[in-house]
C-alpha cells in the first residue's frame, strides 16, 4: 500500500451526497468519487460509516463501488 501511495500521478476527488447522524455517536457519508491515473478513470459510490467512542470517530464500515457507465 505504501507504494500506492507513494505514486503521485493519481488522483482521486469527493463528493458529499448525502450525510445522516443518529445522535452524538453515531453517522453516515455518502460520497460520489471520482479515481482518476493517467490512462484509468473510474466512478465511484462510496458509503462510510462512522462510530464515536472514547472521543474519537471511528470508521465501522467503508463500502466502494464502481458505477459502470
Amino acid at each position: 500500500i505504501n507504494d500506492f501511495f507513494a505514486d503521485p500521478t493519481w488522483t482521486q476527488s469527493f463528493q458529499t451526497l448525502r450525510t445522516y447522524t443518529v445522535g452524538c455517536d453515531s453517522a453516515f457519508v455518502l460520497f460520489d468519487s471520482i479515481y482518476t491515473q493517467p490512462d484509468v478513470r473510474k466512478h465511484f459510490l462510496i458509503g462510510v460509516s462512522w462510530t464515536r467512542e472514547h472521543g474519537r470517530w471511528l470508521v465501522v464500515h467503508n463500502q466502494d463501488s464502481e458505477l459502470k457507465s
